[in-house]
Formats: structure tokens, sequence, C-alpha cells
């Protein structure tokens, strides 16, 4: 296992704690059982919930002030500082870390290139116009993934107004969960389920995307990504095993490692 270079301690065991429970929460199945019932899964709802935990633990820390003081600087809790806030300026660090390198963006997101059938009508929720914004623009994330792999592309402003979309999207979904908005119902409703596995998938490339910009960097990160269900149109789905998670990244990751990419562009 590689370990995070250049941190003093503190921060170097804040990233291990947070890096741990990130791999552990790809590798769980959740349940719920009772003695009058059978067992009854929780995923992908719980799931993603818990990564949700991790990505909140991550842009809590104020980085660029922790690297500079030699310790965990956390954001102040307070109305003037939102959750918002600490997002972009999470987002914010991570641009500075990935213009020094980026080889080691794309290989976070290559999962999404496993992703069929974005525009079908699952993708569709009546009660929310933004789940089909957020498809369509996932979609735009896939191919530009699948450009910077295969050409690597650097990363653009482009690229982080899609990433930036996307987020604030699952953001959302998050706090709808939290406060009450979403009933039990709606997430065991079959095509909700399909939705959250995608928001779940999206999520844990978007964490381990914030690792490798702290210095967490696998050879192969197959591991950290959660088996789900992905939808493939005609009533078809495609069961992402770690089995075929593991072989597909042993097809893209060495390929694309072996490009050296020009530095990054805001423009």
């Amino acid at each position: 296992m590689s370990k995070p270079h250049c941190y003093p301690e503190a921060i170097s065991n804040l990233i291990d704690t947070l890096w741990q429970a990130h791999k552990d929460n790809a590798q769980s199945a959740y349940w719920v059982s009772s003695v009058r019932s059978q067992s009854r899964s929780m995923m992908p709802v719980t799931p993603f919930i818990f990564e949700f935990f991790i990505y909140n633990s991550l842009y809590s820390v104020d980085w660029a002030s922790s690297v500079s003081k030699e310790r965990v600087v956390h954001f102040p809790e307070n109305e003037d500082r939102s959750e918002a806030k600490n997002q972009a300026a999470l987002e914010a660090y991570m641009k500075t870390k990935f213009r020094e390198s980026s080889l080691n963006f794309w290989p976070a997101f290559w999962p999404l290139l496993l992703l069929k059938d974005l525009n079908g009508e699952w993708t569709i929720a009546d009660d929310n116009p933004g789940v089909k914004r957020f498809f369509k623009k996932l979609l735009e994330l896939q191919g530009a993934t699948e450009q910077g792999l295969n050409s690597v592309h650097p990363v653009t402003k482009k690229h982080w107004e899609l990433l930036k979309e996307c987020r604030f999207f699952v953001y959302q979904i998050r706090n709808n969960i939290f406060h009450g908005s979403k009933r039990l119902g709606d997430v065991l409703d079959e095509n909700h389920k399909k939705r959250i596995a995608i928001y779940q998938l999206f999520l844990a490339c978007l964490v381990n995307a914030v690792f490798r910009a702290l210095g967490r960097i696998e050879s192969t990160s197959a591991y950290i990504f959660p088996e789900v269900d992905i939808p493939m149109g005609n009533g078809h789905k495609l069961h992402l095993s770690r089995a075929l998670i593991d072989s597909t990244a042993l097809h893209v990751l060495p390929a694309y490692n072996s490009h050296r990419l020009p530095p990054s562009s805001d423009n």
C-alpha cells in the first residue's frame, strides 16, 4: 500500500483512516432483518450515505491551511461557512494538485466507462427534473473520461464544471434522504434504486479522485469501487462484480499509465 507523502503524522493518520473507511464501504453489503420478516437488502442507499459521510469528512478539512500549518485544520462551523463553500474549497485544492500532475485524475473515473443506457427512461423522475440533467452531465463526463484515458487529455475548466454539477446534484439527493423528502417506498422503487446505484458509483469515483489529489494512489484502485447493478437497456442489467472490476482495471489502467500527460489547462 502506498502512503501519502509530505504530510505530518496527524494529517497522514486522518487520510489513512478515511481511506480505510472508503475501501471498507466499497466491499460491504448492508442488510436488515427482523424476527418476523426475511432479510432485506439496504443496498445501495446505505453505502451511498456512508460514502457521503467520508466525502463530508474530506471537505470539512481546510487542506491548504492544514499543509501550511502542518496540522489538521477544519473549516469553522457557522452560518457564514456553508457545505457548498467547503466542497468548492476542496475542489480548488484538488485543482492545484492535478495541475501538477493530471496523470492521476482520469483513472479515478474509469468505472464510468462501464455504464450504459444513461439516457434510458429509468433516468427520468417526474418529480425531479434535475435527475435527467444529472445523467446528461454524467454522460458528458463519461465521454471526457474515455477521451482522457485514451488520448492523455488534460483536465480543463469544462471538466471541473461537469464534476461540479454532478457532485452538487448528488449532494441534493443526500439532503433529500437526510431531511425526509425521500420516503422508504421511494428508495425501494426499482428505478430509483438503479439511480442511487449510479449516484453511489459516481461518488466513489469522486472520493477516489480526492484521495489521489492527497497522494493516495494505488497501482490498481479497482477494489475501492462498489459492486452495483448497471442498467444496460431493454430491461437488461450488468452486475458490476469484483471480478469484472478487477479485469477491466487490469485492461484499462496499465495502458493509460504508459502515457504522460501534458500540463493541465484551465481554459
